[in-house]
């Protein structure tokens, strides 16, 4: 097996590790801030959807353009 196999193997695993370190360091503070009434817990879990809803739409789009290799084409005619 190639190391550039490899690499892909264990790139989503470090993403994945990486996003749930964040998320245990976001949760708690965040969770103290509205305890103490220094953030509305309600309005930061509504932006964090609405950065994670369009997070997932431009990953929905690169995701299809690669599928179809539009991006490809696109790279090669400039």
């Amino acid at each position: 097996m190639s190391s550039h196999k490899i690499v892909e193997v264990n790139a989503p695993l470090s993403e994945l590790s990486g996003s749930l370190g964040d998320l245990g360091t976001l949760l708690p503070i965040l969770v103290a801030l509205s305890i103490t009434g220094q953030v509305s817990l309600t309005a930061s879990l509504i932006f964090g959807g609405e950065v994670t809803s369009a997070g997932l739409g431009v990953g929905s789009m690169i995701f299809i353009l690669g599928i179809t290799k539009t991006i490809k084409n696109e790279y090669r005619q400039h």
